[in-house]
């Protein structure tokens, strides 16, 4: 049985819920100041891809973005697991 790779738009939704559930874990009150930018960087980057598949939803887009989740992912995660035993 061969296994089907998702379309780019089903890997987006699942890096998304993957992105967002580990934002949801993170405080930015226990985060450095170069993380806090850091990461507002990554949401403008965010916020700029999501508007640019909103008027243009070519595939160049969609891999651009999936690369910008990808980066959120790895900051993400570093940040949650910097703050375990920080925040309960």
């Amino acid at each position: 049985m061969a296994h089907i790779k998702p379309t780019l738009q089903e890997q987006i939704k699942i890096q998304q819920d993957v992105v967002w559930s580990l934002a949801e874990k993170c405080s930015s009150d226990h985060m450095k100041l170069k993380d806090r930018v850091f990461e507002q960087g990554l949401v403008v980057e965010e916020t700029k891809y999501l508007k640019a598949m909103f008027d243009d939803e070519s595939d160049e887009i969609k891999k651009e973005y999936l690369l910008v989740l990808t980066e959120m992912k790895k900051f993400y995660s570093r940040i949650v697991k910097s703050q375990q035993g920080l925040v309960s």
